[in-house]
């Protein structure tokens, strides 16, 4: 998926790091506070695109996707251009899963991993 640079220009790294937690071990972001009466401090962020992506909802600003906030939280930078899940599952955003790449490196990486299959 094609990141949204604009909207990425709009966060800055402590807003992203006052609203989520981020586990390297379990690639898993969760609210650093309640966000209603259902999502409570300490879930899990975000839901699961019929893409297989996670994405989080940060309001005011919109839909990010988790593996670039992964990115962001840890490094302090968005990922240029792109990141590929190196096991293929788009929902395993632990840092050691997580690889920039060119658009190319990225679309190869989803020949070879079977995340795109050639139309018959």
């Amino acid at each position: 998926m094609k990141p949204n640079r604009a909207k990425e220009e709009t966060l800055t790294h402590d807003e992203v790091r006052r609203l989520l937690s981020y586990d390297a071990e379990t690639g898993f972001l969760t609210w650093n506070q309640d966000k209603s009466q259902r999502v409570r401090q300490g879930d899990r962020a975000g839901s699961i695109t019929k893409y297989g992506y996670r994405r989080i909802f940060l309001k005011g600003v919109g839909f990010f996707m988790a593996h670039r906030l992964a990115w962001f939280h840890t490094h302090g930078e968005w990922p240029e251009p792109f990141l590929n899940h190196l096991n293929g599952d788009k929902d395993d955003n632990r840092l050691e899963n997580l690889e920039k790449c060119t658009r190319s490196q990225n679309l190869q990486h989803a020949w070879d991993t079977g995340l795109r299959r050639k139309a018959a």
